[in-house]
């Protein structure tokens, strides 16, 4: 499914600017980063975050992350695995301190048919607004991303659920 699709994984690897990726292959990391369920951190509320150290440790502290679900994935059950695995984590530690873990928004991921004349209509849309394409321009037939639109046709979108600790 990725394997036709132009991507440099050397060039990728470069512009952001890190020594080596997690998966070697264009196949192994496209699929990880569009199709597969992954956890993204979004922030820590509450910690240190200017410049310079900081001696004094605060009381209360927020984490933010989300869980991109993918088809076949129940947000009860990831709600599940999430606090048991957090909750046991955290009781090796032993510590005093208390863990209060909230799914904030959980919904099923999202299937629509990209088929759909709507669709078709929107990126036509977005290729003529954006881009300055008409639909028998002859660009639209050289584009390198026109492979990733097809091949994303596949009835497939993600939904992210959002945690806090």
């Amino acid at each position: 499914m990725y394997q036709d699709i132009e991507f440099d994984v050397e060039n990728y690897t470069r512009k952001i600017g890190v020594s080596r990726l997690m998966y070697s292959s264009k196949v192994d990391l496209l699929a990880h980063r569009w199709r597969h369920p992954t956890v993204t951190i979004h922030g820590i509320e509450g910690a240190f975050s200017a410049s310079g150290t900081k001696t004094v440790i605060p009381a209360k502290v927020i984490g933010k992350f989300s869980i991109r679900q993918v088809p076949n994935m129940d947000p009860a059950v990831v709600e599940k695995q999430v606090t048991d695995y957090l909750n046991t984590v955290f009781g090796k530690r032993k510590s005093p301190n208390r863990l209060k873990v909230t799914m904030v928004i959980g919904a099923r991921p999202w299937l629509a048919n990209t088929r759909h004349p709507i669709y078709k209509a929107g990126r036509e849309a977005v290729k003529k607004e954006c881009f300055g394409w008409s639909r028998h321009d002859p660009r639209r037939w050289h584009d390198p991303h026109r492979q990733d639109v097809r091949r994303r046709d596949a009835q497939e979108h993600h939904h992210a659920t959002h945690w806090w600790f």
